[in-house]
């Protein structure tokens, strides 16, 4: 029997009991296949469910001291491939989150929320400068011994003159700007 779309997949009756790689590779990808099947997205918070994970550090990688698994689980989810493979799988459910936010029109802002809150994905902040000709390149700012104010601006122009007339062209300079 099927779950209704909005609910997560039902988990299988080993929840909690799997006990070794090739059965947490298997039940992973059964939780990816039950997704497909039911049309839902895949959700980190779903796989944990599914693989029957309570302590979500463990199940993410994160150094955990105490758990509240039993520590055979403990154990086996620290081996190397199981590590690797919950990677993989937390990069398969990204990807998914990614191409929906591309290619869906509905629920951008939640999607976006989900990148941020569960894959560290963070808003570009940038600064763009432009110049008066519209060329791009290296930018350097002059600083002069006087605002343009408190000068008359021919006076200043001139002071721009002769700074700018010392100053050694890009191709001139060394790596690391050395003279």
């Amino acid at each position: 029997m099927k779950s209704e779309k909005n609910s997560p997949p039902v988990p299988p009756q080993h929840q909690g009991r799997i006990s070794n790689v090739d059965g947490l590779l298997r039940a992973i990808e059964a939780y990816f296949d039950s997704c497909d099947d039911q049309g839902m997205s895949y959700t980190l918070a779903g796989l944990q469910y599914y693989l029957g994970v309570i302590d979500k550090q463990l199940l993410w990688g994160e150094q955990v001291s105490k758990s509240s698994e039993p520590q055979k689980t403990v154990k086996l989810y620290n081996s190397p491939d199981v590590r690797r493979a919950l990677q993989v799988a937390r990069l398969r459910i990204q990807a998914q989150r990614a191409t929906q936010l591309l290619d869906d029109e509905k629920n951008t802002q939640a999607q976006i929320f989900d990148l941020k809150a569960n894959f560290a994905w963070v808003d570009k902040q940038g600064l763009e400068v432009t110049s008066p000709d519209n060329s791009v390149g290296s930018k350097v700012a002059v600083v002069l011994p006087a605002a343009p104010g408190s000068v008359s601006m021919d006076e200043w122009q001139k002071m721009y003159q002769e700074v700018m007339s010392r100053r050694k062209s890009v191709h001139e300079l060394k790596v690391g700007g050395e003279e």
